[in-house]
């Protein structure tokens, strides 16, 4: 084997090792980020919110995944006094995000495993990648895969390879559904409710216009809009009309009001 592959077998190997222990990982991004000063613009502006806040924030995140990898909340999550509720819908996937905050020990931090909805239906389909085709992957493929599910069919469908057959690769998983307004009232540990922090992989552009946020009393809403498309301004339009102003920070949008 050629040294620079040795190499990188190993750093991967060393990866792995750290994100397979949270406080660890924790404690390894924490002083990359002290070391580097190097800052995402998710975290720059959501560390400002917190920071305005005196560090106590009360949030509800709406596909919140595996807690871990990719997770602009949680550096904030772990430092600060935040408490809140974690929503994933996906089955395979809830158990980690639980386990991946468990050493926290933080009696105000809840985790649902469900949907988020605007229409009042009880359940959702929910497409993600069969068993059979994840089989073959590396951990951190798998859970790449699994971050890319979502309750738009075809927005799974342009994440796999070249010739997949999605009858083949996809399946459907109905899960149960909650509305925002419900967790709020039934599940948010402490008041009121300051973010709202939304990665929907393009069930955004749904869930957002839906939102009543006359009944909602948030202040800010966090959300992935690189996946918007033709479906932006008709977000954007939503939010305004409710008060809020927007800024981009990278390939998310930050909304306060």
């Amino acid at each position: 084997m050629k040294p620079q592959a040795r190499e990188r077998l190993e750093l991967r190997a060393i990866k792995d090792f750290v994100r397979s222990r949270p406080r660890l990982y924790d404690t390894v991004r924490n002083l990359k980020r002290s070391l580097t000063g190097s800052r995402a613009p998710s975290f720059s502006v959501l560390e400002e919110f917190s920071r305005r806040h005196g560090g106590r924030i009360n949030f509800i995140q709406i596909g919140a995944n595996d807690g871990l990898r990719n997770d602009p909340l949680r550096p904030l999550v772990v430092r600060d006094d935040w408490q809140g509720v974690f929503v994933e819908p996906l089955p395979t996937v809830f158990p980690l995000l639980k386990s991946h905050y468990a050493y926290l020990r933080r009696e105000g931090l809840v985790f649902l495993n469900a949907a988020v909805t605007v229409d009042g239906r009880d359940t959702l389909d929910f497409w993600s990648f069969r068993e059979a085709f994840l089989a073959g992957q590396s951990t951190e493929q798998r859970l790449d895969y699994l971050r890319k599910a979502s309750f738009e069919r075809d927005h799974v469908v342009g994440f796999l390879p070249p010739g997949a057959d999605p009858r083949q690769c996809l399946e459907r998983v109905p899960v149960p559904c909650l509305t925002v307004e419900r967790i709020v009232a039934e599940n948010l540990p402490r008041q009121p409710l300051h973010l709202l922090a939304i990665d929907a992989e393009g069930y955004e552009a749904t869930l957002i216009p839906g939102l009543d946020f006359e009944a909602i009393a948030v202040e800010a809403v966090f959300f992935e809009s690189e996946h918007l498309g033709a479906q932006r301004e008709r977000v954007m339009d939503h939010l305004e009309t409710h008060g809020f102003r927007i800024r981009t920070a990278g390939l998310d949008s930050f909304a306060t009001r």
